[in-house]
């Protein structure tokens, strides 16, 4: 198994298992999937406008779509792209993403239902904990607020408290 085949069997299950996923959603799923359940896609994450980005990813949702495997369409009302399952995968890709099943599905019971707005606060507290393990809570919610102007003091904290309880932070995941 190559790492393009294993992060085309994860990227295509996440958007089967959701039916219709959005490219920052997706993008933030895939994120937790590498750095908090250890799939080793082995994803190359920046600091984007909606949070930790990834272009291999780009890339490879548009090789799943050119293949047929998923669509994408724009949103009617503008906002962002659905993204849904086509074609089945092939069997060896389900071999390859039923070793992450349980994975994805823990990924997809947590984060699942979330926005992509809280997905993105929320895998951007992470990549920068992640970046600044030593620094003081205080000092992360800082930069994610000075990273997130538009989110409150206090949501950026919820969202803080969220991912601690779930054992996000500072902490893998299994």
């Amino acid at each position: 198994m190559t790492t393009r085949e294993l992060r085309l069997a994860i990227a295509h299950r996440v958007v089967s298992q959701l039916k219709d996923v959005g490219k920052i959603r997706l993008q933030k799923l895939c994120y937790f999937l590498q750095e908090s359940y250890q799939v080793p896609t082995k994803y190359t994450f920046k600091m984007h406008h909606y949070g930790p980005y990834s272009e291999a990813l780009e890339t490879d949702l548009a090789r799943l779509r050119l293949t047929g495997y998923v669509a994408m369409s724009p949103d009617p009302r503008g906002y962002g792209f659905h993204i849904s399952p086509v074609d089945s995968p092939e069997c060896e890709w389900l071999e390859i993403s039923n070793e992450y099943f349980r994975s994805i599905e823990s990924a997809l019971r947590l984060f699942g239902e979330w926005s992509p707005s809280k997905l993105e606060l929320a895998a951007t507290i992470h990549f920068v904990k992640n970046l600044l393990p030593n620094e003081s809570t205080i000092e992360v919610l800082r930069r994610v607020k000075s990273l997130k102007p538009k989110f409150t003091d206090i949501y950026i904290a919820d969202v803080y408290r969220e991912l601690e309880e779930m054992h996000l932070l500072g902490q893998e995941r299994v």
